[in-house]
């Protein structure tokens, strides 16, 4: 939702969504197809020449991030992660609000 509005959605395309819900492979959400399940990530990374990743799980174990982002860990692909994103607007907004 966020990268289809305003100016970001000049700055990216969105290839897809990757879930490891099975229920969720292949069902569009938000515009977006569910193009696979994390393990998934090295080869869609280079199937749809992927540059970024935006990772925006927030309720996950340490454990479980970790293998996730194992799977990220590739020279040519930035990754975001959401949580950082937002930890950064909250600093930034709490600072103008004092």
């Amino acid at each position: 939702w966020l990268l289809h509005r305003g100016a970001l959605r000049y700055a990216f395309n969105v290839v897809g969504m990757v879930d490891d819900d099975p229920a969720k492979q292949g069902m569009r959400i938000d515009g977006c197809t569910v193009l696979g399940v994390s393990r998934d990530l090295p080869d869609l990374i280079h199937r749809y020449d992927v540059g970024a990743i935006l990772f925006t799980i927030s309720n996950i174990s340490q454990g479980a991030r970790a293998e996730i982002l194992k799977f990220c860990a590739l020279p040519q692909v930035r990754l975001v992660l959401l949580d950082d994103v937002l930890d950064a607007f909250r600093q930034r907004f709490t600072r103008q609000a004092n």
